[in-house]
């Protein structure tokens, strides 16, 4: 007998039901998320007949997926938990990152400084080997933005755009949308996602 779990949470399948013109009888909710029998099924009607506790109901094939051997298939409360679960494993991870970072921060600074006290560098020896390992020192260049218009003036002057990356705030491309905007040359790309927060 083909063993199968009715998938969704309740009123997903209480609308799926209502399609099929199926009774949401008391019987359904033991049903929800259970390992089931498969009796039988009408695929031009699509719907199929399962046996749980005795009961045996018509469910929309719809909200009916086969369990496979040895995989049974999760409740979305057990999905939920599982990702909250992964959220706060991501969160030590990072707090753990975030500590390493810090103290690797301090060992080049530690480093460097006994590079430039140690007395080789005034020697002359740019790269001082210590046992297997060759330490190098060099000087790392970065710009920041201390006047806007300044920089975009002369961006516009000499139209050096290549100075500036391509990217564009999705955040004020809203803003603009909102208030019946429409910026051009512009492609939109649009995305499902679910997003899940405790209750309070």
């Amino acid at each position: 007998m083909c063993k199968v779990q009715v998938v969704g949470d309740v009123e997903q399948v209480k609308a799926a039901c209502a399609e099929h013109s199926m009774r949401w009888v008391k019987a359904r909710p033991s049903f929800l998320g259970q390992t089931v029998e498969l009796v039988a099924r009408s695929d031009e009607e699509g719907k199929v007949l399962l046996r749980h506790e005795g009961k045996e109901l018509w469910w929309p094939v719809s909200v009916v997926q086969e369990v496979k051997e040895g995989k049974k298939v999760p409740t979305v409360e057990q999905v939920v938990e599982k990702i909250y679960e992964l959220r706060d494993r991501k969160a030590a991870l990072q707090e753990e990152i975030n500590k390493i970072k810090e103290a690797e921060d301090k060992l080049e600074n530690w480093l460097l400084w006994n590079l430039h006290n140690s007395g080789l560098t005034k020697m002359g020896v740019e790269s001082p080997t210590v046992g297997k390992v060759t330490i190098f020192s060099r000087q790392k260049i970065t710009y920041r933005v201390g006047d806007w218009d300044t920089v975009l003036s002369y961006i516009q002057t000499h139209n050096a755009y290549d100075l500036l990356t391509k990217s564009i705030s999705s955040t004020a491309v809203k803003e603009f949308a909102e208030q019946g905007v429409e910026v051009p040359g512009l492609d939109v790309f649009q995305e499902e996602v679910v997003s899940i927060r405790k209750t309070s």
